[in-house]
C-alpha cells in the first residue's frame, strides 16, 4: 500500500501519507524493487470502499479476530457519513491470500518528487511493458470477493490459507 495513482493524495493534495513523510525512501524502494512489486495506490482504497454495514456485520461476528478489528478501526466510525469504510493495508494483503480478486491491473515505472514544495512526494507513473522493470499496479478488485475473504478472515477460518492448490 502507498502512492497515489491518480495525483490525489491524503495528507497533501499531491502526496499519499507513507509517500509524503519519506518521498526519498519511496523512490528507492519502488527503484530497487521494480519487477517485484504490487502498487495499490490511495485512490483504489476510496474507489474501492465499502459500505459501513459491511463493517457493523463483520464487527457483529463473535471471534477474537471480530474484536480485533473493531478494535483497531473503532476511531474511523466517526468518518462512516463522510467517507466509505475504507481498509487501505488489508487490499494489499488480501492479494497474498486470494490474487485472484484482482480485475484490472497495468504495469507502469513511477517517479516520486523529491523537490520541496506542493508537489513534494508526488507519484507520476508512466505505462511500461517489461515487467521486470515496472510495478504491476492495481486499479480494480472485485469487492464482493474481498468481502468473502474479510468475512472468513474474522470468522478465523484457518483454512483460508489452505484452500490453494
Amino acid at each position: 500500500m502507498g502512492c497515489t495513482i491518480k495525483g490525489e493524495g491524503n495528507v497533501t493534495p499531491h502526496a499519499e501519507f507513507n509517500t509524503a513523510c519519506d518521498p526519498e525512501a519511496c523512490q528507492a524502494m519502488l527503484t530497487a524493487f521494480a519487477g517485484k512489486l504490487t502498487v495499490v495506490g490511495w485512490e483504489f482504497t476510496l474507489e474501492h470502499g465499502l459500505p459501513w454495514s459491511i463493517y457493523h456485520d463483520l464487527c457483529a461476528i463473535d471471534t477474537p479476530e471480530a474484536r480485533f478489528l473493531r478494535g483497531i478501526c473503532a476511531t474511523y466510525e466517526t468518518h462512516q457519513h463522510e467517507m466509505p469504510f475504507v481498509l487501505c493495508d488489508v487490499y494489499t494483503a488480501v492479494l497474498l491470500v486470494d490474487p485472484a480478486y484482482v480485475l484490472h491491473s497495468k504495469l507502469a515505472t513511477c517517479s516520486v518528487n523529491l523537490s520541496d514544495g506542493p508537489l513534494r512526494g508526488a507519484c507520476t507513473w508512466t505505462d511500461a511493458t517489461d515487467a521486470a522493470s515496472a510495478i504491476k499496479v492495481i486499479w480494480k478488485v472485485d469487492n464482493d470477493r474481498f468481502v468473502s475473504v474479510l468475512r472468513r478472515l474474522v470468522q478465523g477460518d484457518v483454512h483460508l490459507y489452505l484452500d490453494k492448490p
